[in-house]
């Protein structure tokens, strides 16, 4: 199972100066729902939701550093577009891209790549299994807290009844 990613042309210049990048994505037939697109570094912000040429899938802009895109399970090759803000950089912006399905990274291997040196260079290259970490959700963060609870109280509680006593 692989994954390639071509670019459709150089970056396009829309409105207000803010620029676009589309790529065709071949999978074969790998099914996802959900595409995920990281700016990691440079100056460029996202001037819009990712978009996904798939019926029935919808992107949402997160922060302005972070798109998601949805929908059905789907295999089938498709066209992403990603838009920044103005103005275009000369170069130096780096973007993640995770292929998911039920939030997990598809694929052996791992269908993520990194779109290095927008929008000057527009190459990439894929992204290590090794190069992922795993980042706990913040609900499970608080419910390892919520656990720790009670030792602190007890904890407390000793220590306040060895100072009386």
């Amino acid at each position: 199972m692989s994954a390639s990613a071509t670019l459709v042309g150089d970056f396009t210049v829309g409105a207000g100066n803010s620029w676009d990048v589309s790529w065709s994505d071949t999978s074969g037939g790998t099914q996802i729902n959900g595409l995920e697109a990281v700016i990691v570094s440079g100056n460029a912000t996202f001037d819009s939701a990712m978009s996904v040429t798939l019926a029935g899938w919808s992107g949402t802009l997160l922060n302005s550093t972070l798109s998601y895109a949805s929908g059905t399970a789907n295999g089938a090759d498709r066209t992403i577009s990603l838009s920044f803000t103005d103005p275009a950089p000369a170069g130096g912006v780096v973007v993640d891209i995770f292929e998911l399905y039920n939030g997990v990274v598809v694929g052996s291997p791992l269908q993520a790549w990194q779109w290095e040196n927008l929008p000057a260079d527009q190459s990439w290259q894929f992204i290590s299994s090794n190069d992922l970490v795993p980042v706990p959700e913040a609900t499970t963060m608080i419910a390892g807290a919520l656990l720790l609870l009670p030792f602190g109280v007890s904890t407390f509680r000793i220590l306040r009844r060895n100072r009386i006593g």
